[in-house]
């Protein structure tokens, strides 16, 4: 029994010894990591810490660092925008301390941002029910609910999220947009496919439901194959009136679609699929497959560059700065011409001004930040009235270097316009008013035009321009009197001469 007790006090110091040593020098590896997390040197930490875990398998506090590096490195990777290596780094951190619930939380975020809806709700349900109701948790997880448009949920989680935290603004502004539309939508019908949730009103002469997912899929096969990328979720398409579209969006009116995270198409009251429905549903398809393969990290003007194969259509974001640099190569050009005529180069400075002053300025407020970013900051009537403020340029230029030689010609040109309106409404007014045969009534106007409007223009324009001028015969024999007696006031006398 001495002997057994002897032994088993050997073994214990024999082994407390080494593990003196292997406790030192695992504790300044330890130490080593933590002054690296600090500093947010997460991959040199985990070589650190993963040395350290080989030498003490079991430490638990070696493994929650372990785990906390794999933290920081995965929420270092989200803000880089490299989500899948991002889910692929907390994972490995949930393997060391599965009760960290940020490893699910984050993990939940890389995944949405990712577009792996199945996969980030799993994880942020995991997250919820470690971490209770907590603002953060319930917002992201209110915009899984969304963009796979269960709407009622997500409404529901959000407003109980801005309860817990009613200073958000953000989540206040969700909550809002998310009651807007689903006050709308709430009337849609739906329909499914393999890779497409439809939502559109129901027309009683039409099922165009089944044709348009035809479409959609039909546009998904084409543009998967073009690019060699195929999503696996369910994409939201939405059909609704101009006016729905322009009151949920904030869209101007000439935009047909929108993509954020939902297809929306300003094509509600369908009864047909035509090409150009095809055409638009292909174009916010590539939305679809750009943002799926690139995330958010592709720019909204760079997205909507693979859509030229919808001009000229869709991209008019495109053409416009493109006309706009045609029409400064051409006033380039145009100035060169005109550079040795000073008249000329005058009209030409003044035109070129109100054109690019006004054409560019709009540009700069309205449509650059559509094409960057998908919204405007001004509304689109800003951006038209200084467009058309062109036109008070031209007007000034008319009045002070007779641009274009508009006043010359422009009252002729509007009494022959209303030359042509008196005709076309004596025409149809004795065809509708006294029934009378197309080709008779025709006849009658001509002559009507040409007896009555013609010499009463002819009268009104002497009664109104009629010259002031002396005739000739009584002009000649001053002036010539006068260069005869005195040669220096001939000018003068002439002008005043001609002047009556």
């Amino acid at each position: 029994m001495r002997l057994l007790l002897l032994l088993i006090i050997g073994v214990f110091f024999i082994q407390t010894l080494p593990a003196s040593a292997y406790q030192r020098g695992v504790l300044k590896k330890n130490e080593a990591a933590i002054e690296l997390l600090k500093q947010q040197q997460y991959a040199a930490a985990l070589v650190l810490l993963h040395q350290a875990a080989a030498e003490v398998p079991f430490n638990q506090v070696i493994q929650k660092n372990i785990a906390t590096a794999y933290l920081g490195a995965g929420q270092q990777q989200i803000h880089a925008g490299d989500y899948a290596q991002a889910a692929e780094l907390l994972q490995q951190g949930k393997e060391y301390n599965d009760q960290e619930s940020r490893l699910w939380l984050l993990r939940g975020i890389a995944f949405l941002k990712n577009g792996n809806l199945i996969e980030a709700e799993a994880e942020l349900n995991e997250a919820w029910a470690m971490r209770g109701d907590e603002p953060r948790v319930l917002q992201f997880l209110g915009q899984v609910y969304y963009e796979t448009d269960r709407m009622f949920e997500a409404v529901d989680i959000w407003q109980r999220a801005l309860e817990l935290d009613s200073r958000n603004k953000s989540l206040s502004a969700l909550l809002e947009k998310a009651r807007r539309e689903f006050k709308v939508e709430k009337e849609l019908e739906r329909n499914y496919s393999a890779h497409f949730i439809l939502s559109y009103a129901e027309n009683r002469k039409a099922d165009i439901g089944g044709d348009i997912l035809d479409a959609l899929e039909a546009a998904y096969t084409w543009a998967g194959a073009k690019l060699g990328h195929y999503p696996e979720r369910q994409t939201p398409v939405i059909l609704y009136t101009q006016r729905q579209f322009s009151g949920l969006t904030g869209s101007p009116e000439w935009a047909a679609g929108l993509y954020d995270g939902k297809i929306r198409l300003s094509i509600g009251g369908l009864t047909l699929v035509t090409p150009r429905v095809k055409s638009l549903l292909a174009h916010e398809l590539m939305h679809v497959m750009v943002r799926d393969i690139a995330s958010n990290r592709v720019p909204f003007w760079l997205n909507e560059v693979f859509q030229w194969h919808d001009l000229p259509g869709h991209s008019i974001l495109f053409q416009l700065p493109i006309f706009f640099l045609i029409a400064v190569i051409i006033a380039f050009i145009q100035w060169r011409r005109v550079r040795h005529r000073p008249a000329d180069r005058a009209a030409d400075r003044w035109f070129s001004m109100s054109l690019f002053v006004c054409d560019g300025l709009a540009l700069l407020v309205y449509y650059l930040p559509m094409t960057l970013k998908g919204s405007h900051e001004v509304p689109l009537a800003v951006g038209l009235g200084i467009m058309l403020l062109l036109y008070l340029g031209l007007a000034m230029g008319v009045l002070r270097y007779r641009l274009f030689n508009l006043d010359r010609w422009w009252f002729d040109v509007w009494l022959w316009f209303l030359a042509g309106v008196v005709l076309v409404s004596f025409d149809v007014g004795l065809v509708f008013l006294a029934s009378l045969s197309q080709p008779i009534a025709l006849t009658i106007s001509l002559l009507l035009v040409g007896w009555c409007y013609f010499p009463l223009r002819i009268w009104v324009w002497n009664r109104i321009y009629r010259p002031s001028r002396r005739p000739v015969a009584e002009v000649l024999p001053m002036l010539i009197s006068t260069l005869l007696e005195n040669p220096q006031s001939a000018s003068s006398a002439m002008a005043k001469g001609l002047r009556g």
